[in-house]
């Protein structure tokens, strides 16, 4: 899926892959990639649920847009702690089995900072992906009510996190391209040059549409499941 930094096609960027090292090598960061996607669901939704709950106890009367924004704070904060785990698969997943020793060489040039390489992107990208994704979610959960079948439960809130994602990942898609660029460069390289390199390439939509077929398709199927397992687990916990 970071295969974003130097291809737009994701047919092509997956033949590219194979052609480096077969299946093996388009799996390449699976291990990180199993334990930060769930820590970094579970550290969205955690924060969502908290925060919401804290501002109506606290501040009940704010709109739900500032309660949102402030739930997608404590989010985008939470996958800042997260972004050398971030950091090091997206260089695998882009340079293959010399990830490690790329970014192990900056660390060495640029001191252990390298770790946070893309951390401003991160913050960026999570914070404009998580506002408009949980925008979109509790808007739908508050006009949208719950039907008394436990399948149509289910649906509706696959609907809702669908809705969520598609929105989340088109806003947010440029700030992770950004960030994948500064993770797995060979050097440190600014947020500037690296959007002036993709625009020169590919245009304006190589910035904001690159890799996003593949997110999409990856991360509407992942938040929807995660999504309805959450609220699973949410209504047996209240009940």
């Amino acid at each position: 899926m970071s295969f974003v930094r130097d291809q737009e096609l994701n047919a092509k960027g997956a033949g590219s892959l194979w052609e480096e090292g077969g299946i093996r090598r388009l799996y390449q960061g699976v291990q990180l990639a199993i334990i930060q996607a769930p820590l970094s669901r579970l550290g969205d939704t955690a924060a969502n649920a908290g925060v919401l709950v804290l501002m109506d106890f606290y501040f009940p009367e704010a709109p739900l847009p500032l309660k949102t924004a402030a739930a997608s704070t404590a989010a985008a904060m939470w996958r800042i702690a997260l972004t050398p785990i971030d950091t090091l698969k997206t260089t695998y997943q882009v340079r293959g089995e010399g990830g490690l020793d790329l970014l192990l060489g900056r660390v060495r040039r640029n001191g252990p900072g390298e770790l946070y390489a893309g951390a401003i992107a991160n913050f960026a990208g999570n914070w404009v992906g998580n506002y408009p994704y949980f925008v979109v979610f509790n808007a739908l959960d508050s006009a949208w009510t719950a039907p008394s079948d436990p399948m149509m439960r289910i649906v509706r809130t696959g609907v809702m996190g669908m809705c969520s994602s598609i929105t989340s990942d088109t806003v947010s898609n440029s700030f992770r391209v950004l960030k994948t660029i500064r993770q797995s460069s060979e050097e440190a390289e600014g947020y500037l040059e690296a959007a002036q390199r993709v625009i020169q390439r590919d245009g304006l939509t190589g910035l904001l549409g690159r890799g996003l077929e593949t997110r999409l398709l990856v991360n509407v199927l992942q938040g929807t499941f995660f999504t309805i397992i959450w609220k699973l687990v949410e209504e047996k916990l209240n009940s």
